[in-house]
């Protein structure tokens, strides 16, 4: 089994869970998922979790992630649906009363220009994993329920994943006093749905899965 990322922190981070653990035939690389280092057709299955949306160029990534699969080889990918919790509706609009979203331009008529990757419905990842080549696509979607105990416990988790970038980018342009003063009024819209037992918020996952086609190159 090879892992990859992008960060050298993770990567160390993967190999201290390794030591950890004690696992065998386990590596793990600082590598670029869309220029991997690896050989033709030398994996049985290659997994993608929660990052196809964060490539510049998605597809050369897939491209890469199809060369490295052995004929037959399988594709599993995650993202996050588009269903939300609507008790959480709130944190949507706050977020744009400190981070206005910039006008898009104007959209041509060019027909050689193409339309953004969806990767929020099961229809849109089964579009971007046709248009790699792959086949045999199934698109499923599961729910989960997450419990904070409290506001901090909530406020610390959103620093570890793709949230953090809004919050970093309040900082940036409204400062740590800004920072707070988001982070205030989302522990009072919090307290209003806060449950004897702790905080609730439903998430919901889409998983890809797909096959390399025999014979292709």
């Amino acid at each position: 089994m090879v892992g990859i990322d992008l960060s050298e922190m993770m990567i160390q981070e993967n190999w201290e869970e390794i030591k950890r653990l004690g696992l065998q035939n386990v590596k793990a690389h600082r590598m670029d998922a869309e220029y991997l280092e690896l050989p033709d057709e030398s994996f049985d299955c290659v997994l993608c979790s929660f990052a196809i949306f964060f490539f510049p160029q998605l597809d050369r990534a897939l491209s890469e992630m199809r060369r490295v699969l052995k004929p037959n080889g399988q594709i599993a990918v995650t993202t996050w649906a588009s269903t939300r919790d609507e008790q959480w509706k709130w944190f949507e609009e706050l977020t744009e009363t400190y981070l206005p979203s910039e006008s898009e331009p104007e959209q041509t008529s060019d027909p050689q220009s193409t339309s953004k990757p969806i990767f929020n419905t099961p229809e849109g990842l089964e579009a971007i994993l046709a248009s790699a080549g792959f086949v045999n696509i199934r698109v499923v979607s599961e729910s989960r329920e997450f419990i904070y105990a409290d506001e901090e416990e909530w406020w610390s988790t959103l620093w570890s994943h793709g949230m953090r970038a809004d919050l970093e980018a309040i900082e940036e342009k409204t400062g740590q006093d800004g920072l707070k003063r988001f982070q205030k009024d989302a522990f009072e819209k919090v307290q209003m749905i806060k449950q004897p037992d702790g905080i609730h918020q439903l998430f919901s996952v889409l998983f890809g899965l797909a096959f390399k086609l025999q014979g292709d190159e």
